[in-house]
């Protein structure tokens, strides 16, 4: 099974108008609202994939009633954590000829008794262990947290049912997540262990089974006010200690963090490696290189998004380039999701490499030709229309990145 976690979750309104104009009355022509947030996009398209997973996300109010409704009408296992007053609203503009414009709410403060919960409801989400549960909280609280821990389970709500509790078969493994792990979890078994287990009767859920069997978790997007930008690194702690595999696909500070704990898999699109190097990226060549920067910091795998241009993968023993099948874009909210769930999904139907690179592809050109955030899974021709090479090094970018300001 593969679990996401998401500290940032979001409604995401999206509304269509024929035109637009500042400081006037404008009427919209189309108007939908979609349970988001990177983690919940890619649980989505795993369920919708027969791939099981569980999505963890703080929520709260009306907002994570409408996020709780509609995963469950999604068929998509979840643990909301109700830790917050409400989730943040993602408002998204589009005009016709026009990629669109986003306005996006900062979200919700988790104070320390909120995020001790929330990461008690995260522990009780992976599978017991013999490490203390350093947790996706490590270093963020530390004392109290068995009794913070305690009160989590009458916040929580779940929806995660018995069958979504096996790991897939050939899923197995923990990449080059484990170095140095175990020194992040050692001396908080205690409290923290005991967070874990008291959290199971505080979530709102709808397993039917004390405890999941996870064999992927994977840390998706922003971190909310209040949140401390070390929460990846300690959550990809945890659960390579626990013999997991890790992925991050976050930015930033919280990115750099990560990077410590030795994730098994990052997905950076080209814009944040050409930040996180400070290198201006021209090539397809330039893209490989900083890559293998990042697997030097500590990720095992690098999953790069190049938006138009393809996908590049480096691994200790891989170095390829991907290309989707010819695609009509509509819509480019959520396509990076697609891809990340495209290939852990892959990873767990146990394909190689190139055949999660494919399944990857085919999945984010999926989500960039509809409309919606969420997209119906393609069929056998679509990952058959993509093609996997060895790195076209002097290849230029299309939209060339550079360091941003």
């Amino acid at each position: 099974m593969i679990v996401t976690v998401t500290p940032a979750p979001a409604i995401d309104w999206t509304i269509r108008l024929e035109a637009f104009e500042w400081e006037a009355v404008n009427r919209s022509a189309e108007s939908t609202r979609e349970a988001s947030g990177k983690g919940i996009n890619v649980s989505v398209a795993l369920a919708a994939a027969g791939v099981q997973t569980l999505a963890v996300f703080p929520g709260g109010g009306s907002s994570g009633a409408f996020l709780a409704a509609e995963l469950e009408r999604l068929g998509v296992p979840f643990r909301l954590a109700e830790v917050v007053p409400e989730v943040r609203t993602n408002i998204t503009l589009v005009t016709p000829g026009r990629a669109g414009t986003k306005v996006n709410e900062s979200g919700a403060v988790l104070d320390a008794s909120a995020l001790q919960r929330f990461t008690a409801v995260v522990t009780d989400a992976l599978p017991a262990g013999g490490a203390g549960a350093a947790g996706a909280g490590a270093g963020t609280g530390g004392a109290g947290a068995g009794t913070e821990g305690a009160d989590a389970g009458a916040d929580v709500a779940r929806t995660d049912t018995a069958a979504a509790n096996v790991a897939d078969a050939g899923a197995g493994g923990a990449g080059a997540a484990g170095a140095g792990a175990g020194a992040a979890g050692a001396g908080a078994g205690g409290a923290d262990a005991d967070a874990g287990v008291d959290a199971a009767a505080d979530v709102a859920r709808t397993d039917t089974a004390a405890a999941d069997v996870a064999d992927a978790v994977l840390g998706c997007g922003s971190l909310p006010p209040g949140m401390p930008a070390s929460y990846y690194r300690d959550l990809v702690a945890e659960a390579s200690a626990r013999g997991l595999f890790t992925a991050v696909d976050t930015s930033g500070e919280s990115f750099t963090f990560a990077l410590e704990a030795g994730p098994s898999l990052v997905k950076p699109n080209v814009h944040e490696l050409a930040e996180f190097t400070g290198r201006r990226l021209v090539t397809v060549g330039d893209v490989v290189e900083a890559a293998h920067e990042l697997r030097s910091r500590g990720a095992g795998a690098v999953l790069a998004s190049l938006g138009a241009d393809g996908v590049v993968y480096v691994d200790a023993a891989h170095e390829l380039y991907g290309v989707g099948g010819p695609v009509e874009v509509v819509n480019t909210v959520g396509a990076g999701d697609a891809l990340l769930a495209g290939f852990v999904g892959g990873r767990a139907r146990g394909l190689d490499v190139a055949g999660c690179l494919s399944t990857a592809l085919a999945w984010a050109g999926a989500a960039v030709g509809t409309r919606s955030t969420h997209f119906a899974i393609p069929d056998a021709a679509a990952t058959a229309a993509t093609t996997i090479t060895a790195v076209p090094a002097e290849r230029a970018l299309r939209e060339p990145s550079q360091p941003l300001a």
